[in-house]
């Protein structure tokens, strides 16, 4: 019999950071939902270390991120070094003012950051947590499927969702189960990770450094507080569990730290893969995060793509359960997620190639094109750079489509405010200064529920003030006076006219299923 004899909205299999991401962003809006983890507490030691701006807006519209501040830092410049010190290449960030109201890049405390969102968990009436309950066997049935899980007196139960989101990880038992398999994008080495606790007044490098060396490629970043990183990759021949080994460690931070200016939190060997699932759903079981697609660690993307997972299907799911959404637009899932996953992780791969180049005269010309591209300028990029824009599913064809939405400093009573808290989670149509729209328009934007945003130079009614002029600057650059912005914060589309206007809230209604309500 089901778990209270009836069928919970959606099931979130795994807590980890990107289940309770996608748990807190459907019971926020009412969602009824059941998060199911196998482990009764958190991990208490850090695996990812690095986020982007994206995530951290994200969790501003959940309520986690400022307190998530005190255990973040602004990500450092990473530099690319020879074996000889020399800089090969620089990644930089975006410089202020920041398009989205956040740092581009940081670094942070996993522990802290899943305190936060399993606090968060515990706010929703509407989101039941099942802890220390693993899932065992995942049955298809007419309306949903059953997941039969392991309860606190051992004894197995089962209980029943319309959709399931499984969040379980690279492991995962819900991708194995439904026998789908992984696209193998050719990249498996062996590294060593280790998380060190700075004592006072240690001197370290104050940025990101890729130390680019045949003899042992390394990894070292700054963390916040006194949170320091450094992954190493394992020689032919390395035990791996001998060089988890505290003596060993020691030896191998020797260039840095001695014993006695800083504590070891944590030490694991790792293979780095990188992978992309073949498919990203079946029926209504979805896969995300590190169940679709595992990532080398060298452009810190790993759990930042599993989030903006989380956020894409969450607001979909929504959507069509509270909404009254066609369920089609739940494909539009993979369709947009995994052609945007699979280019980041092969970009992550390019750079991990460079990394780990072991053969001394390979190294020796990859210095002497990376050299000549320093002088010519090429060399020095921006991070941020590197993402790219959705190009497929529910988005209208127009400049902008696809990107992520800018997020300005609006100021309020007086005071600058990050423009989501003011708008929350929804539809958004923002209009530069001067444009006008039509009582249909603002009809259909209201079915649609569109909220509207003037940006202006004078706070009134009808209109916002713009701190910064980034959306204004944004829409300009691309020749639109309107933006149609996504839950999830993608630009859904852009238009230059009032008529383009109507057309793309008319094609919006035809994308959602809604189409009657545009006649």
């Amino acid at each position: 019999m089901p778990d209270g004899g009836r069928a919970h909205a959606v099931a979130v299999i795994g807590l980890g950071p990107v289940g309770a991401v996608a748990a807190n962003l459907l019971a926020k809006d009412g969602i009824d939902t059941i998060a199911i983890e196998a482990s009764r507490t958190i991990w208490d030691t850090p695996r990812a270390i690095g986020m982007d701006h994206e995530v951290l807006r994200i969790l501003q519209s959940i309520g986690v991120a400022d307190d998530l501040q005190p255990y973040c830092e602004p990500y450092r410049p990473t530099q690319y070094h020879s074996a000889c010190g020399e800089v090969l290449r620089q990644f930089d960030s975006l410089p202020e003012p920041y398009p989205l109201a956040w740092p581009p890049n940081l670094t942070f405390v996993q522990p802290e950051l899943e305190k936060a969102l399993r606090a968060a968990c515990t706010a929703h009436p509407t989101l039941r947590l099942r802890l220390g309950q693993p899932v065992r066997r995942i049955e298809r049935t007419n309306h949903g499927t059953w997941l039969i899980v392991i309860d606190d007196n051992g004894e197995a139960e089962t209980i029943e969702a319309t959709y399931v989101l499984a969040c379980d990880g690279a492991s995962s038992f819900v991708r194995t189960a439904l026998g789908i398999s992984m696209e193998d994008l050719s990249f498996d080495e062996p590294w060593l990770v280790v998380d060190v606790l700075l004592n006072d007044d240690v001197e370290l490098p104050e940025l990101n450094i890729q130390f680019c060396d045949p003899a042992r490629p390394m990894t070292f970043v700054r963390g916040p507080n006194r949170l320091r990183r450094w992954e190493i990759m394992l020689n032919p021949g390395d035990d791996p569990v001998a060089m988890t080994e505290e003596k060993n460690l020691w030896l191998l931070l020797a260039r840095w730290l001695k014993p006695d200016q800083a504590r070891i939190w944590r030490a694991a060997t790792y293979r780095f893969h990188a992978l992309v699932a073949n498919e990203w759903y079946r029926e209504n079981v979805f896969l995300v995060g590190d169940a679709a697609h595992q990532s080398p660690p060298f452009m810190a993307q790993g759990m930042s793509q599993g989030m903006r997972d989380a956020a894409n299907i969450a607001w979909k799911l929504r959507a069509v359960i509270d909404g009254g959404a066609t369920p089609n637009i739940l494909r539009t899932y993979e369709l947009e997620r995994r052609p945007n996953v699979r280019a980041v992780i092969e970009t992550t791969k390019n750079l991990g190639q460079i990394i780990c180049e072991r053969n001394s005269l390979r190294a020796a010309e990859r210095n002497k094109r990376m050299r000549a591209e320093m002088v010519a300028g090429t060399g020095r990029q921006i991070r941020q750079n590197l993402l790219p824009p959705l190009e497929n599913g529910l988005l209208m064809k127009s400049a902008g489509a696809g990107e992520t939405a800018p997020q300005p400093w609006l100021r309020v009573d007086g005071k600058a405010v990050r423009s989501d808290d003011v708008t929350g989670i929804g539809f958004h149509l923002w209009l530069r200064v001067g444009t006008t729209i039509n009582s249909k328009v603002k009809a259909l934007a209201a079915k649609l529920g569109v909220g509207i945003f003037v940006l202006d130079s004078v706070e009134s009614e009808s209109s916002v003030v713009e701190v910064n002029g980034i959306f204004q600057d944004w829409l300009a650059a691309r020749g639109a006076c309107a933006a149609l912005v996504r839950p999830d914060h993608i630009v859904y589309g852009t238009a230059g006219s009032e008529n383009q206007i109507m057309d793309m809230h008319q094609s919006l209604a035809t994308d959602l299923g809604l189409l009657s309500l545009a006649e």
